[in-house]
């Protein structure tokens, strides 16, 4: 026997068809599936693009390296120019040209056309503006070849 309850008691129970949530859950499984193989593609995709620019990297290494040794082997053919000898003097003008002469003797050509050249005897000969000059210079000195151009020679 079923016995009735007050009306305010009763429990609301309501039947919903499964076939409807069945085919909720259906149409989301679907969904993730293609979001799975949309992923997948993508995946595919960054795997090939990091492949290629890996790729690209070991081409760029390979022609630096071939680059560099191609620098090295013409560096090694090119003969650089020693420092100029400036000997008796210490130090003389940027541009300034040393010649040695076959008397033993040195020549040297500044800039600025002015030429100095050494003896046998010590001396220095200051030829400027077709004017000559003759120094005798002291031990360890500077000579002056012209009015505030000085001239340091090395010490003996």
């Amino acid at each position: 026997m079923i016995s009735e309850e007050p009306a305010e008691l009763q429990a609301t129970i309501e039947q919903t068809d499964s076939g409807e949530q069945q085919y909720v859950l259906r149409a989301l499984c679907d969904h993730l599936s293609g979001i799975r193989e949309e992923l997948s593609g993508i995946r595919t995709l960054l795997e090939a693009g990091h492949a290629a620019s890996e790729a690209m990297r070991g081409q760029a290494q390979a022609y630096l390296e071939a680059q560099q040794s191609r620098t090295q082997e013409y560096l090694g053919q090119v003969q650089i120019e020693p420092e100029p000898d400036f000997y008796p003097f210490v130090e003389l003008p940027a541009g300034t040209e040393p010649r040695d002469l076959p008397d033993g003797n040195r020549l040297f050509t500044l800039p600025d056309g002015m030429i100095l050249r050494t003896t046998d005897d010590q001396r220095i000969c200051v030829i400027d503006g077709g004017e000559q000059q003759v120094i005798t210079p002291g031990p360890g000195t500077a000579i002056e070849v012209a009015p505030g151009r000085l001239y340091t020679l090395v010490e003996s």
